[in-house]
């Protein structure tokens, strides 16, 4: 998209600004150091008594992504599991698309944009 939008005659029109000071959560610096702290791991003490408790991956699955749910795109994307690490979350993702129904498909992603010139 970058590309066509460089590509536009509006394009020498246009200002390009670089936002170079976070301002997310200016507005609420309690909140800005509530979330620095998670980033920094030393998020807040949560109780987990009042959570389920599951001891296998394929139990937790089934709690968080039952068979009617995986049917039903929408509601996949009201759930979600959390984990420390990227390894883990794939090895998530495997075993939950071993269970959707259909054809597979693949998307690919770009971390950056190249420019115009380089992109060929």
């Amino acid at each position: 998209m970058s590309v066509l939008i460089k590509s536009s005659p509006l394009w020498p029109l246009c200002e390009v600004f670089r936002l170079t000071i976070p301002i997310r959560n200016v507005e609420d610096p309690s909140f800005a150091d509530f979330i620095d702290a998670i980033g920094d791991g030393a998020g807040p003490e949560i109780p987990l008594y009042m959570f389920s408790t599951v001891y296998s991956s394929d139990k937790l699955l089934d709690f968080v992504y039952p068979i009617d749910v995986l049917s039903c795109p929408g509601e996949c994307l009201k759930r979600v599991i959390l984990a420390p690490a990227n390894d883990q979350v794939d090895e998530y993702n495997r075993m939950i698309l071993q269970h959707v129904v259909g054809e597979e498909r693949f998307y690919y992603a770009s971390d950056s944009l190249q420019e115009t010139d380089e992109a060929g």
